[in-house]
């Protein structure tokens, strides 16, 4: 078993360097040539629901646009560069400092958001926003976890994370008609960048004691987009 999905992993390493180094795109959205790997959006639950090793395993995703407004109940609004949609999972298996909030249960509703303390802070001064909406011109996001600004040194930095679950419903269908902001997300829907952890222990994985919090420090994290 861990030669199998170490043979998805690899094949999936070799094909995001191939489209690192050759693959361009071109964004509507900013009219910039991007360079991206990225894998389909269901390889993450498929590697945690086949393989026992893998204990966590969660996607990001850019949002579409380049800056987002973002406006309080108040109507008080701030333009937002770096926002990501994500798992649930992603809050575990990458580290947040919670201030507020339920990692638990954070970003499981289609409409739930995480925020950094500086995010928090710029609408809602030192009060705990936990419940608070946030406003897109056709969304409404409800804050469920702030987390501790993320240190410069990390790859992947944000301000916010929107639930998964708000582009992974959406189909091209109806709910996507009549608004760029949704027609976007529905568009990008097929694809994100996948994260796991793995497991050294496939049998106590198997059997939940790989989920123990305890053991949290012995995880193997890695990005396979």
């Amino acid at each position: 078993m861990p030669d199998a999905i170490g043979s998805i992993v690899g094949t999936y390493m070799r094909t995001a360097v191939r489209t690192m180094i050759k693959e361009k795109s071109y964004s509507l959205i900013n009219g910039d040539v991007d360079l991206a790997a990225v894998t389909s959006n269901q390889l993450a639950p498929l590697l945690q629901e086949q393989y026992p090793e893998v204990e966590l395993a969660g996607r990001f995703q850019p949002m579409p646009s380049p800056r987002y407004l973002l406006r309080d109940a108040s109507n008080q609004g701030y333009y937002w560069e770096n926002l990501f949609s994500a798992d649930n999972a992603v809050l575990e298996n990458l580290s947040h400092e919670v201030i507020h909030g339920d990692p638990e249960t954070a970003l499981i509703d289609p409409t739930s958001m995480a925020v950094s303390e500086s995010f928090a802070r710029r609408y809602f001064g030192d009060r705990n926003p936990i419940g608070e909406n946030i406003y897109t011109d056709i969304s409404t996001y409800r804050i469920d976890l702030v987390f501790a600004d993320l240190p410069d040194k990390s790859h992947l930095k944000y301000d916010a994370l929107m639930s998964y679950n708000r582009i992974a419903q959406l189909d091209g269908g109806q709910g996507a008609r009549g608004s760029i902001e949704l027609h976007q997300l529905a568009t990008a829907a097929s694809w994100a960048t996948s994260w796991v952890a793995r497991n050294p222990n496939p049998a106590a994985a198997a059997t939940g004691y790989g989920r123990c919090a305890e053991r949290r420090k012995s995880r193997n994290s890695c990005c396979i987009s």
